[in-house]
């Protein structure tokens, strides 16, 4: 009878890159919306942010396509312990874009995180988030929406993610980000 179930929830859970069946909603922003998933390939829960239509329709580059290819491809190969990663991505079936994360459970923000703690916990929150933003200006990314919900902590390890509004250094750009940060 469970196979039978499970079975049924396949069929009728959204599949997306024929790979990533969707779960709920776990947040959401300017750019898109994050969603639990599950990893068909390796059976691994996972975050998949799906951006939206309205961010897309927002910009005007020829190829769109391309650009954000390229963008998540740079994303893809940030490897550090204290950034987010970014696992996969690529269009649906409706050819909007997607990328996959790990999912982070049981997460702060560092405020959140800080509050209460010694100074010296706070200091190493703190130091690991400088240790990300030393990664990223090293390899000419500037963040652009630095805020405690971009800066989350689980188990004490700092993770900085959604690189939504990311730019390479030299750039050019408006302003941009949450105005309060």
């Amino acid at each position: 009878m469970v196979s039978v179930i499970n079975v049924v929830r396949e069929a009728t859970a959204q599949i997306v890159g024929n790979r990533y069946r969707l779960g709920d909603s776990i947040g959401s922003g300017g750019m898109g919306t994050v969603y639990r998933a599950v990893d068909r390939l390796n059976g691994q829960p996972i975050a998949l942010k799906r951006i939206s239509a309205l961010a897309l329709d927002k910009m005007t580059d020829k190829d769109l396509r391309l650009t954000l290819a390229h963008e998540f491809k740079t994303l893809a190969s940030l490897r550090h312990p204290n950034i987010i990663s970014v696992l996969d991505y690529g269009f649906d079936a409706e050819r909007q874009p997607f990328f996959t994360m790990d999912l982070l459970t049981d997460a702060q923000t560092i405020f959140e995180a800080g509050r209460g703690k010694p100074f010296a916990d706070q200091m190493e929150m703190l130091r690991q988030f400088l240790q990300a933003l030393i990664y990223l200006h090293r390899r000419g990314i500037l963040h652009r929406d630095l805020k405690p919900a971009n800066v989350l902590v689980v188990a004490g390890q700092v993770r900085v993610l959604d690189f939504g509004l990311a730019s390479a250094r030299g750039q050019k750009g408006g302003s941009s980000g949450t105005f309060a940060y």
